[in-house]
């Protein structure tokens, strides 16, 4: 029942991710592809083309991207030549390349998590199939983003950590360390949030080694030294092209979302979120995320989940104990992060989602111990139950994200400036991400991948810099019809379209005619 299970869940969800490519230019480029997707993806492309890592129109040089991603889409776009269809398929080929290795990695992390469990091999089996056939799974592997990356690479150090010798469980090797380091810093060049990792890493080194009594300290610190220079030593080209040319060590798209944050202002997210991930194929509309209702109902259940997983982590020994403590430990700040420091809770989910495969194995183990408790007689009715249940939830929800699944909120934007705006007419839009892959002559005003524009905003001139720029048409959300009410801009600007039912507005440069 097992193996059916998990190749249901693979057919399934390859099928689920794969049919939009049979429709490339349609359904293809609109089922999955995310808005900041895109945003990698126009660097992705550029750099394929010779352009380096820019936009607008390959003219201005760019950090505000995750590197490691970019680099690999921007190979795909350089096997087709450029072309945009062609790059956006082979991303999505490679993300479900990379959902099915984070199933598989979590199915071995699992059974060296649970080795001393003699039902460790169909437990994870269960978690890595209920894993990847998640809508969830579908959605944030398939965005075209680093999102699947950044899932995969703490599973493949989870995978080397656990697969020392148990002989070898209370001290490490100075190349063991070192290797350890690497993974941490390419994890790093996937997304920068892995630092959380690696300071949980470098922590519990310490901490588990001082504490075993035939370390002591200045071992410990010394393998946690190693561990965080090497991770630093692979990750410092980034940080030094960050630095130098653009003044941060943070790229600039991260110090444009997290101007207008405000302490705790995404706890309120947290919750439904990890009540999403603990249920495994659950979703929760978003506009019921943060209603009361479901705002208590989620933090009892992710309450009544981390104490439950925590009394299985006090039943661990060694090295298991202590890679349990670091995902314990890497989990809690990436929660605070992002709920509390960071602000863009609208992406909340994405971000959030490396935690997915490891909550998903302990739901698993969980409801297996619940289940034994209650000392069922029927474990074959229980267990083509449960499969049912797994496989019906999924694909009800699959099938209606399919049938909602034709635009990501900005192809109104794209299909208006492609009727009525030549290719070489400069737009500009607060969201570029979109509407910048596929028509490259677009200015980016919220400063998350342009410096000049940043610079801008932060003195209070965006509205200055659009007017003394090239820009004939502003194409965006209905929102930006508002902009309509700055004496400056209205003097160069009329509002030419306000459609709130697509949700589209755009401002013209008086005088100029429209093309089409």
């Amino acid at each position: 029942m097992t193996r059916a299970f998990v190749w249901s869940c693979v057919l399934i969800g390859t099928g689920v991710r794969a049919l939009p490519l049979f429709d490339p230019s349609g359904r293809g480029l609109r089922q999955f592809a995310s808005e900041d997707g895109y945003l990698m993806l126009t660097i992705a492309r550029n750099l394929a083309t010779g352009n380096g890592m820019s936009v607008e129109d390959g003219l201005t040089l760019t950090n505000g991207t995750q590197p490691l991603m970019t680099f690999i889409y921007g190979a795909g776009f350089w096997l087709c030549g450029g072309d945009k269809v062609s790059g956006v398929v082979l991303a999505q080929v490679l993300g479900i390349g990379i959902a099915l290795t984070c199933a598989y990695l979590l199915y071995r992390v699992g059974q060296l998590l649970l080795a001393d469990d003699p039902a460790a091999e169909p437990l994870c089996a269960w978690a890595a199939g209920a894993w990847y056939v998640a809508p969830l799974s579908a959605r944030y592997s398939q965005n075209c983003l680093e999102t699947g990356a950044a899932t995969l690479l703490p599973l493949i150090v989870g995978l080397y950590f656990l697969s020392r010798s148990p002989a070898r469980d209370e001290r490490w090797t100075i190349r063991g360390c070192a290797t350890l380091g690497a993974l941490l810093g390419a994890a790093f060049w996937v997304r920068n949030d892995a630092v959380l990792l690696s300071a949980a890493t470098c922590l519990v080194l310490v901490v588990a080694g001082a504490r075993s009594g035939s370390v002591g300290l200045s071992r410990s610190v010394l393998e946690a030294g190693v561990v965080g220079a090497t991770a630093l030593v692979v990750v410092s080209p980034w940080l030094a092209f960050n630095q130098f040319v653009f003044g941060h060590l943070v790229p600039i798209s991260g110090i444009s979302q997290g101007e207008k944050a405000e302490l705790g202002q995404n706890l309120e997210l947290v919750p439904s979120i990890l009540a999403e991930q603990v249920s495994i194929i659950g979703l929760i509309p978003q506009r019921l995320e943060t209603s009361p209702g479901v705002l208590l109902g989620s933090t009892l259940l992710v309450i009544a989940w981390v104490i439950a997983v925590y009394a299985l982590m006090r039943k661990a020994e060694g090295t298991q104990r202590r890679w349990l403590t670091i995902v314990a430990l890497w989990s809690t700040a990436m929660v605070a992060f992002y709920g509390i420091v960071y602000g863009a809770g609208y992406f909340m989910g994405r971000y959030l989602f490396p935690l997915s495969p490891w909550m998903a194995l302990f739901t698993v183990v969980l409801a297996n111990r619940a289940w034994k408790s209650f000392g069922s007689r029927a474990p074959r009715i229980v267990g083509l139950g449960a499969t049912a249940c797994v496989l019906a939830i999924s694909l009800g929800l699959h099938a209606r994200a399919h049938a909602r699944g034709t635009n990501n909120g900005h192809f109104q934007v794209v299909d208006w400036v492609g009727d009525n705006v030549g290719d070489d007419v400069w737009v500009a839009a607060i969201q570029t991400g979109t509407l910048g892959f596929f028509h490259d002559k677009t200015f980016n005003l919220d400063g998350k991948v342009s410096p000049a524009s940043l610079r801008a905003r932060q003195a209070g001139r965006i509205l200055e810099y659009v007017v003394d720029g090239p820009t004939q048409y502003l194409v965006d959300w209905v929102g930006i019809a508002a902009w309509m009410e700055d004496e400056v801009l209205s003097e160069h600007f009329e509002l030419l379209l306000l459609d709130e039912d697509q949700n589209l507005a755009v401002l013209g440069r008086r005088g100029v005619v429209l093309e089409h």
